[in-house]
């Protein structure tokens, strides 16, 4: 019963995780189907295991976090980026990250939010993770670092979150990104290559017929051309923009609106963005509208208005400088590109010691290889010359032919005398009966007879090439004149596998082929 219970256990998990999955894939494209699915799934949560509901807490995080429902405070996330660092899935340890990050961006407390940004983008790097969630954490990144002023490090943190984008073919992420990048070159006066990728973004939203996008970049340019003071150019951009009203965006959208209609002169259409600004606004938004609804009212003479509202925004201004934090944000960005160039320089390190190790592994296989060669080769002249040598012996040997018939005649008579000889030739008598193989006593008697009468025999046979001993009694029986039909009876084998020995010993003395009876001769020669 336990083990059925543990089972159903584990079944129960893989269907709620493979759930899981597909809300976390359904939470990028469509936050309120992903929402609704995970609200269906509260009750079954309960039963499941601890890294379960871990799992599904975050996915929760990530539902409202894409459905722009912010959070109110940092515990829930405090407590899964603490499951996550002490032994949950290391793979959801950058999500944590990321959206406490994300949790204190919210929460306004900048120093706070770059911190866990930057510890998700390590973990990224340390686990070697291919996830677009690289490219989101850069351009987060670089939101915070915009807001604080830093343009210059928010651009390369654009420009990196582009490149993860385009790998993974992410096209609203590419269009935001080229749009953040624009941002960043009009921050540093650069307006051409501003225009340059403002107009790069607006061309790839109209490529997907995204009207939403469309909008969004719309009212960025008419901000930036109001900015230079290009107000007709401004114009046609708000214009454009009124597309799509994006809800969630109301607090920049009626801001530019707003200082729009301000630069214009048009100061009753002003107030009425400034006064729709308050009531939606975030922080930024409602310092906007209060400083501006500041001068519409002193414009106007009524100096209790405009000092009421100069007032708020003393107050909303202190917020907004309390929120940007510059100095912490500069410290805690100084740290961690110092810390990613330690990385960067232990990286460089350690390549340039697989560098040196490779070198030293190929240097030294280069030099076997040149010894090798130089030792082959050195052994292929030597072998050159030693078989030289064994023919200019050979002919010296044969070139007294009448000393060598005598030789052989005495050799044959002293031979045909010997006992072994006499067995030998009656166990061929006798042999094709009942097998004619010698034993071990009388192959021991053949070797000691001939070696006699031929001294030495052994030695210059086994001088000529390395043989077996099959091999060199071969060369015994050859030596006192047994045919090769012979042999073959005597040792066992086929006719065709002494004259394959016979053929195979000439070419490992001699370096060349010859026919069987060549060699013969050798044997005989000595």
């Amino acid at each position: 019963m336990l083990l059925l219970a543990v089972f159903a256990s584990c079944g129960g998990d893989r269907r709620a995780e493979a759930l899981l999955a597909s809300a976390d894939s359904l939470a990028d494209v469509d936050a309120d189907s992903a929402r609704r699915l995970l609200g269906s799934l509260r009750d079954e949560m309960e039963s499941s295991s601890r890294s379960v509901r871990n799992h599904y807490a975050l996915l929760c995080i990530k539902a409202d976090d894409k459905a722009y429902i912010r959070q109110t405070s940092d515990s829930a996330i405090l407590r899964l980026v603490d499951y996550y660092e002490h032994g949950g899935d290391e793979r959801l340890l950058p999500v944590a990250y990321y959206y406490a990050g994300r949790a204190y961006r919210a929460l306004n407390d900048a120093p706070q939010a770059l911190d866990y940004l930057q510890k998700a983008a390590e973990a990224i790097e340390e686990q070697s993770l291919n996830t677009p969630l690289l490219g989101k954490i850069y351009s987060q990144i670089g939101y915070i670092l915009t807001y604080q002023g830093f343009y210059s490090e928010a651009f390369k943190n654009h420009v990196a979150s582009y490149r993860v984008s385009k790998i993974y073919k992410d096209t609203i992420a590419m269009i935001y990104n080229l749009r953040d990048i624009g941002e960043a070159y009009w921050k540093t006066n650069e307006s051409d290559s501003a225009v340059f990728y403002y107009e790069k973004a607006e061309q790839l939203s109209l490529d997907i017929k995204n009207n939403e996008m469309y909008s969004n970049i719309c009212r960025q340019m008419a901000a930036f051309y109001r900015n230079n003071g290009m107000l007709s150019e401004a114009k046609r951009y708000l214009k454009k923009s009124e597309v799509y009203v994006d809800s969630a965006d109301l607090s920049s959208t009626f801001a530019i609106y707003a200082n729009f209609y301000a630069n214009s002169g048009e100061y009753d259409s002003a107030f009425i963005y400034y006064n729709k600004l308050l009531k939606v606004g975030n922080v930024y938004g409602k310092c906007t509208a209060y400083s501006g609804l500041s001068k519409y009212y002193l414009k106007h003479r009524n100096i209790d208005k405009a000092l009421e509202y100069f007032e708020k925004y003393q107050l909303y201004n202190d917020s907004v400088a309390e929120i940007t934090a510059s100095d912490e944000i500069a410290k805690a960005y100084t740290m961690y590109n110092y810390k990613m160039r330690e990385r960067e320089n232990y990286e460089l390190k350690l390549k340039q010691k697989n560098a040196r190790l490779r070198f030293t592994i190929l240097s030294s296989v280069c030099i076997v290889l040149v010894l090798t060669v130089v030792f082959l080769l050195v052994r292929k002249n030597l072998h050159t010359q030693l078989i030289k040598l064994k023919k200019e012996r050979l002919k010296h040997i044969n070139s007294d032919s009448a000393g060598i018939i005598r030789q052989k005649e005495n050799e044959t008579k002293l031979i045909e005398d010997t006992v072994i000889y006499k067995c030998i030739q009656k166990k061929l008598n006798d042999g094709y009966a009942s097998g004619a193989s010698l034993t071990d006593s009388e192959w021991f008697k053949l070797d000691e007879a001939v070696n006699k009468i031929s001294p030495n025999f052994s030695k210059k046979v086994h001088d000529l090439c390395k043989m077996s001993e099959h091999e060199y009694r071969v060369c015994l029986l050859i030596k006192v004149g047994i045919t090769p039909t012979n042999i073959a009876l005597l040792t066992h084998h086929s006719k065709e596998a002494i004259t394959s020995v016979r053929r195979r010993l000439y070419y490992k003395a001699f370096g060349e082929k010859a026919s069987p009876s060549e060699w013969d001769k050798v044997i005989r020669s000595l």
